[in-house]
């Protein structure tokens, strides 16, 4: 619990619960060592931008990625990826897909959100 006057994302609140989390343990490579692991999957900017979901499509070899803006103003955010991108889109809440997203290049996808707004986006790496 953090007390804080005011509003939250003016009290930094998102900021303070992201110092707290534990990122997952994970080893990419094999047992012996010889093989070196691999870069991290995918990074979310943005100040007011929160991950709600990461998984992998029902039906289709994609990833799909659920992000939302907790401020009462637009906001962009820019995916990250490790992987190279093949294509990106806009999808529903069902995960179908509405409107192809160009990545700004092989690594980078910017997305813009309205105010309070929730993104589903499905992406599909090279490769």
């Amino acid at each position: 619990m953090l007390p804080f006057a005011g509003d939250f994302l003016g009290a930094g609140v998102p900021a303070w619960s992201r110092r707290w989390r534990t990122p997952p343990v994970a080893v990419q490579g094999v047992e012996d060592g010889l093989v070196p692991g691999g870069a991290g999957l995918l990074e979310v900017t943005g100040p007011t931008v929160a991950v709600s979901a990461i998984k992998k499509h029902e039906v289709r070899d994609t990833l799909v990625v659920r992000l939302c803006n907790l401020a009462p103003a637009a906001a962009e955010a820019v995916l990250v990826t490790g992987p190279a991108l093949r294509a990106a889109w806009c999808t529903d809440l069902l995960e179908e897909r509405l409107a192809p997203l160009a990545p700004a290049d092989a690594h980078r996808l910017a997305i813009p959100l309205g105010p309070h707004e929730i993104a589903t986006i499905e992406v599909e790496f090279a490769g």
